[in-house]
């Protein structure tokens, strides 16, 4: 776009970043539940075998209220953010085709993920706890 019609969408670094952010958030939801995230296997294969699930279990239970915590302040977070992403236009799909509205994109969207994936570490830590590995 910038180089071919000398005209760059300005939306297009934001939604990137955002894309990127909402990205990651998710995908910490998803090593939770998968167990995947970085441990000291190396340790835990020198413990004891029971040392070692309960050590492994502890880090399970933290990581549940690590997702609390995202949803405790990311829902305050959510609430009290103010302002709008000038750009972000705001369209509508109608029978003349797509209109832009003057209204643009509230920040809060933008910061939905921390409640969102909160809930889904929460869940996810929850379930990797129940396996028991």
């Amino acid at each position: 776009m910038r180089y071919v019609f000398n005209n760059p969408p300005v939306w297009g670094d934001l939604l990137t970043v955002l894309s990127n952010i909402w990205l990651m958030f998710i995908a910490l939801a998803l090593t939770a539940r998968d167990n995947e995230h970085i441990a000291l296997n190396l340790i835990y294969e020198k413990l004891p075998s029971k040392l070692s699930l309960y050590i492994r279990q502890f880090w399970k239970i933290m990581i549940m209220v690590i997702g609390i915590v995202l949803i405790i302040y990311g829902v305050e977070l959510v609430e009290g953010m103010r302002g709008k992403y000038w750009e972000m236009w705001y369209f509508e799909i109608s029978f003349q085709g797509i209109e832009f509205k003057e209204n643009y994109m509230p920040k809060k969207y933008a910061v939905a993920i921390l409640p969102l994936a909160g809930f889904l570490t929460t869940i996810g830590a929850a379930i990797s706890l129940m396996k028991k590995t």
